[in-house]
């Protein structure tokens, strides 16, 4: 049985190899080597593969495609002069393992099924977090994934690798079954939600807007909820932090300037927009890498102190910490210098 499924792997591959020549759809916004893009991966379980053919395939490649383009002309009429880019690949496959060791990976602080998949896949293209320039929009497929998913684990999340906005790649894993019939959720606004996670965003919440009602993309305001290719509500929208978070990740949309005039009318204050960055991936996914004069740095008598994981907090946690710090060596012989983003706390 185990051989029957490598060969329907390696046929599918093969398959891939015939696709990957063609040229996607015209979408307006190409790929660069400095530049973050999306993939779209198929990640199809061993006890899926049967069930999965090349005419399927190539069909929801192209329906994933088509998300792609409608989620890039939203992001577009928001920001203006800029949207994400999609890669030149139209979808790639990972041949996964069987989807319950997915979903009975325990949860624990450091790691979820999420992170383990995001190893795989990093792992799979060669990658690694720190100089990642990809988005991998996983799509996860399982046995029976055309019908309802009922009593599974369901995937439906979107992380950046390392954090604050313009850190690098990041990883959605959604269920096929979204993609296919738009349930257990919508695809198309969850597509755009989760791709906010991706680019740097949390949830409205943290900036103290409602989750349930508010009209950010990412709320979950059922009122932005979509049906197939039509694109979000045109209510839908960023909040003032949302625009100057966006405006902070050059990887994903380089010509794109936060505009106060335009983007926070009513003058609120976002001085404190990164207490709300999204925090890194734990080291499942790959170890931390020091980046001089970036994040967080700690100085004992001028010598650094801080792990390279402090490269990757926000200033709210550099300010704890270095208050504790502070505090720890008062009255000693230990100068305390404390930096983010090489301007002194």
């Amino acid at each position: 049985m185990k051989d029957k499924r490598d060969v329907n792997m390696k046929r599918i591959l093969l398959f891939l190899l015939s696709i990957m020549m063609m040229t996607g759809a015209n979408r307006g916004w190409t790929a660069s080597p400095n530049r973050v893009s999306v993939l779209p991966v198929f990640f199809i379980t061993t006890d899926a593969v049967t069930g999965v053919s090349k005419e399927e395939l190539t069909r929801y490649g192209v329906l994933m495609q088509q998300h792609l383009s409608v989620a890039q002309k939203k992001y577009k009429a928001l920001l203006e002069t800029d949207t994400f880019a999609v890669t030149d690949k139209i979808f790639t496959v990972y041949g996964a393992k069987n989807s319950a060791y997915y979903d009975t990976v325990p949860a624990r602080d450091d790691s979820d099924a999420d992170h383990i998949i995001a190893a795989e896949v990093l792992r799979k293209y060669r990658d690694n977090r720190a100089d990642s320039r990809t988005v991998y929009l996983t799509l996860f497929v399982r046995p029976g994934y055309a019908k309802p998913l009922s009593g599974n684990h369901q995937f439906g999340g979107g992380r950046t690798f390392n954090g604050p906005p313009g850190s690098g790649g990041g990883i959605l894993v959604l269920e096929m079954s979204s993609l296919t019939q738009d349930k257990p959720y919508p695809f198309q606004s969850t597509l755009v939600h989760e791709l906010g996670h991706a680019f740097g965003l949390t949830h409205c919440d943290c900036f103290r807007y409602d989750i349930s009602s508010n009209n950010s993309l990412m709320s979950y305001n059922l009122n932005h909820h979509t049906k197939g290719l039509e694109p979000a509500p045109l209510s839908g929208t960023f909040n003032p932090e949302e625009f100057y978070e966006l405006s902070l990740n050059k990887l994903v949309f380089p010509y794109f300037n936060y505009n106060p005039a335009k983007h926070n009318p009513r003058g609120k204050d976002i001085r404190n927009v990164d207490e709300c960055f999204l925090g890194p991936m734990s080291t499942v996914i790959g170890d931390y890498r020091r980046i001089p004069g970036k994040g967080y740095e700690l100085f004992f008598n001028g010598k650094l102190v801080s792990g390279p994981e402090t490269a990757y907090y926000t200033k709210e946690q550099a300010r704890k910490n270095c208050k504790a710090n502070l505090e720890r060596h008062t009255g000693d012989n230990i100068k305390v210098e404390c930096r983010y983003n090489a301007k002194q706390l």
